[in-house]
């Protein structure tokens, strides 16, 4: 039975045209490859998981055909999808032409192309046998943890077309963050899952009983909220064996190919997905827009206030146009109120015309000096009252009303004030005269125009002198506004193209709701166009065309890098011997002993001398977490002190050091972190909560009562370790900040039991033999990958520190992601990775069917490391399991350890004392350098400065032998 789905042909054309015009390709894409799988009705389920976990071997066994390569490196390139029908291989590559071949061709050469991430896109295999029914097809892609990040970007890529999905584990890594990880990503997308722990054969009951894996397994998955539809366990190498499910999984998944399967329900889910995937497109897109916009979303920036600042310009601009006409007015209003020309004063003008005229005497004789007295009397009597009426009418009365103004218009400036008081003008007699019509009859009337035609001209020129005081006034008003109006102009042009900008955001966000409206739209109420359609179906022809016929026995080539192939190197013959480089490094110290700014060297150096006097070294084991550092610690040393199992149980630094006086053989000491630490811990991880206290015993109260460690905005790795701080605190805490000893029996329970070893800053563990004699400690760190955050970060503590690192990697799982990263990170700690300190470990090298697939996984390793930049590493394959066993039942040691602990006590014995004169002899020509540039740039006095040349030159020909 098969359930009409909601989606429909419709759907997909019209969300494809959306996409297209909106040039959202990628998701396009995928709503075309849904197009095909819905015109097709196909029904796929996908096989994914840890590179060489067994994916290819899991579905050749359930198909019970060979069909995929299989090999201990990735070897799925690409992805593949199988199904039944004619009987063919189509090879699709990027540059989108593809090969075409009919049964019967070379399988060898489909298993060839499969592996080429670089060139080929998918390839498709359709068998003419009916192993699968009709319209299900099967997919195989590349394992999501390989150190080439394309294959997990190309698992990803195909999720979308996924209806079932099976996810195939090694035994030995699945609480890995990785998976975990990935794992989440997928139940967020809807797709049902099935977990494979496969290699089930690895498990070892004396190790760690079934059902406490199968617990722990659960409880981290519940942890992440990672719930599979069903767990299987499987062994393709032991089909017998009590916990295989191998054939539980073939039954399973053939149920899923039945034909009660549900096919239509992941086209909805999917449909959704993507949907929702290109309405983030939109947005980031819109978003993008917006910042080019502005840096600022401005929907809530309030702009009312631009109308205020327009009034203001606006009144700013005018006020020198207003106060001149106020002036003015005032002015005007002053001179029409100006009674110049009383009746008193018109008669005194008549009598002064008189005296004017022709032959104007005084008496009947008329005598001149008479005539000219009587002429100036009666023109003072006219002319003073006269300028009396100009300065009571016009002149303090206009002043008045000016000053007024200015106080008004806050112009304060005394100069200005000043100007005002003095605002007069100069009337004389010549004035008076001057207006006088030569030959007029003196009469009422001609008295009364001449009198008009003073008061007249006086008007005037006093109108003119106000006149330049305004514009005086005017331009101190444009001084005094001008920073105002510069204050205001760019007030109103900020906040206009703010304005400006906001609408465009408007209209952006308009835009941006539009789009998202139509894809609703086109959801609910599809309205294909029937050209998308046809353009829909020439792009799937035109994707299936074959382009060329391929040769059976053709082969594309595959690019690997070559590794440079070197001479061996000789053995490192120390130039100088230990007692003579510390003799080197005493004249040293003696040559710059007393000069100030040499004591971090002096200290240097005196490290230096007691390391190579004491040989005290930490051989540092790193690698991702059940590599088997612990087992190949084990293997090492010739005893099974470390715990080993599938779960990430190194929680601890663990040191195996040697013994003292004070530390006897096998006793142990415990190192409990202090308060400060584990609040540092807890703040870091919670600083987005905002802890409320630095109090420990408030902070675990405050975790426990907010169950902070359930808290969505903390990752899972952060939850883990919150949870165990809470569950262990009470247990632990009278111990905090202390060194504590314990029994050998009690040491696992300490480093594997995650409530304790969350509290615990090192163990040390004190033991006698070969490698401890000779002044090593072995440090063994937490993996690069647990599933605790914790884990990674104080393994690179003790980076700095190592004199040599042993890096440990699994056959079946050699150099993944997890380990590309960590090398990366450990190459920005140690220059250059310091690679002359390094060895390589490929564990678990008894798990390699023949000789071949142990040189493929050796060499598949030496090009991941090529990669990374290191050049000629020291690889060597063992099996910590096989030389355990040797070591204690005193059977002869296997070649592979042996030739691995040869070449490592020639490196502890010989290379890393020559690495450790060389590092005495850096320090020791630093120091002369710095010397020599000390003396040219010193300032003292003469005689100072003598006595540190003859002191240089003293110990000068010393040091000049010791850097010979």
């Amino acid at each position: 039975h098969t359930r009409q789905s909601l989606i429909t042909s419709d759907h997909l054309v019209s969300l494809y045209s959306l996409m297209t015009d909106l040039k959202d390709e990628k998701n396009a894409n995928k709503i075309l490859d849904l197009y095909e799988k819905l015109t097709n009705d196909k029904f796929i389920v996908g096989f994914t998981g840890h590179f060489s976990a067994g994916k290819s071997s899991m579905i050749n066994a359930l198909l019970e055909k060979n069909i995929l390569a299989k090999s201990p490196i990735p070897t799925s390139g690409n992805i593949v999808e199988i199904s039944s029908g004619k009987g063919f291989a189509r090879v699709f590559f990027n540059d989108n032409t593809s090969l075409f071949y009919e049964e019967p061709y070379d399988l060898n050469t489909i298993q060839h192309f499969s592996k080429d991430n670089q060139s080929v896109e998918k390839i498709q295999i359709s068998l003419s046998e009916e192993i699968l029914p009709k319209g299900c097809v099967l997919v195989d892609t590349p394992g999501i943890d390989a150190a080439d990040d394309a294959d997990r970007l190309m698992t990803e890529s195909s999720l979308h077309l996924i209806d079932y999905l099976f996810y195939v584990m090694d035994y030995n890594h699945v609480q890995s963050e990785v998976n975990l990880y990935f794992l989440k990503q997928i139940q967020d997308r809807g797709i049902p899952f099935y977990v494979i722990i496969n290699q089930i054969d690895k498990h070892n009951e004396s190790e760690i009983p079934f059902q406490t894996f199968i617990d722990s397994v659960k409880q981290t998955f519940n942890q992440w909220g990672v719930f599979p539809e069903q767990l299987f366990y499987s062994s393709l190498l032991d089909e017998s064996h009590q916990l295989n499910q191998f054939q539980a999984i073939k039954k399973q998944l053939f149920s899923l190919f039945g034909p009660n399967r549900e096919r239509m329900q992941t086209i909805e889910q999917v449909t959704k997905q993507i949907t929702s995937d290109h309405k983030a497109y939109l947005e980031e897109n819109y978003e993008q827009r917006l910042l080019a916009l502005a840096g600022d979303d401005l929907s809530e920036v309030d702009l009312s206030n631009v109308d205020n600042i327009r009034k203001k310009l606006k009144t700013i601009k005018h006020l020198p146009e207003q106060f001149k006409q106020e002036f003015q007015d005032a002015l005007n209003q002053t001179l029409k109120n100006a009674y110049l020309m009383p009746a008193s004063l018109r008669e005194q003008a008549a009598l002064f015309l008189e005296a004017q005229q022709k032959g104007f005497k005084v008496g009947l004789i008329g005598s001149k000096k008479k005539t000219k007295e009587e002429k100036e009397r009666r023109l003072e009597q006219f002319f003073a009252p006269l300028q009396e009426n100009i300065e009571a009418t016009i002149q303090w009365n206009f002043r008045d009303k000016v000053i007024a103004l200015l106080q008004q218009y806050q112009l304060t400036d005394p100069a200005l004030i000043q100007s005002t008081k003095q605002l007069t003008i100069e009337y004389s007699a010549d004035h008076l005269i001057h207006l006088i019509k030569p030959g007029a009859q003196i009469n009422g009337n001609y008295v009364l125009n001449y009198t008009n035609d003073i008061a007249v001209d006086i008007k005037n020129k006093y109108t003119l002198k106000a006149r330049k005081l305004s514009d005086h006034i005017q331009e101190e008003i444009v001084k005094q506004t001008a920073d105002s109006l510069h204050h205001y102009e760019q007030q109103l042009t900020q906040m206009e193209n703010l304005a400006t900008q906001k609408r465009q955001q408007a209209d952006l966000r308009q835009e941006f709701e539009e789009q998202l409206r139509m894809i609703d739209q086109q959801i609910a109420h599809p309205e294909p166009n029937q050209m998308v359609m046809a353009t829909m179906d020439q792009k799937l022809l035109d994707k299936a065309q074959i382009v060329k016929k391929g040769n059976g026995n053709a082969r594309k080539s595959i690019h690997k890098p070559e590794v440079p192939k070197v001479e061996e190197k000789g053995e490192n013959k120390d130039s100088q011997s230990v007692a003579e480089i510390t003799k080197s490094i005493d004249r040293t110290i003696s040559a710059i002993e007393g000069l100030p700014g040499f004591q971090s060297i002096i200290e240097d150096l005196k490290l230096k001398k007691h390391n190579l006097n004491n040989r005290s070294l930490t051989i540092a084991l790193f690698g991702a977490f059940s590599a088997g550092k612990s087992s190949f610690s084990n293997a090492l040393i010739g005893e099974a002190l470390l715990p080993s199992s599938p779960n990430p149980t190194t929680a601890v630094i663990s040191r195996i050091s040697p013994v003292a006086k004070s530390n006897q053989h096998r006793t142990v000491s415990i190192q409990i972190k202090n308060e400060q630490s584990i609040i540092n811990d807890i703040i870091g991880m919670t600083k987005e909560l905002s802890p409320p206290t630095k109090n420990l015993t408030e902070l675990i109260h405050w975790l426990r009562e907010n169950k902070v460690d359930e808290h969505n905005k903390l990752d899972q790795v952060h939850q883990s370790y919150l949870r165990a701080i809470i569950q262990g605190y009470q247990t632990i805490n009278n111990n905090l900040g202390q060194l504590i000893t314990i029994e050998m029996d009690e040491f696992e329970n300490y480093v594997t039991d995650e409530t304790k070893a969350c509290f615990i800053e090192v163990v040390t563990l004190y033991y006698d033999c070969p490698l401890t004699r000779l002044g090593i400690t072995l440090v063994d760190t937490p993996g690069a990958d647990s599933v605790h955050a914790r884990h990674t970060s104080v393994a690179f503590d003790y980076i700095k520190y190592a004199d040599a690192i042993l890096y440990v990697t699994y056959y079946n799982h050699a150099l993944s992601r997890a380990d590309k990263d960590f090398l990366m990170q450990l190459g920005r700690v140690k220059e250059a990775f310091q690679l002359d300190k390094m060895f390589f470990i490929i564990n678990a090298a008894d798990l390699a069917e023949h000789e071949t697939d142990l040189q493929l996984v050796t060499q598949y390793v030496e090009e991941q490391l090529l990669q990374l930049g290191i050049r000629f590493p020291r690889i060597f394959p063992i099996s910590s399991k096989e030389s355990l066993v040797d070591k204690v039942e005193q059977q002869q040691l296997n070649k592979q350890m042996v030739n691995f602990e040869t070449n490592f006590y020639h490196f502890i014995e010989h290379d890393l004392v020559a690495l450790s004169i060389q590092s005495a002899l850096w320090d020791i020509e630093r120091a002369y350098q710095v010397l020599n540039h000390y003396m040219k740039t010193i300032h003292m006095d003469e005689q100072e400065k003598e006595k540190y040349r003859l002191h240089l030159l003293k110990n000068k020909k010393q040091l000049n032998q010791t850097i010979d």
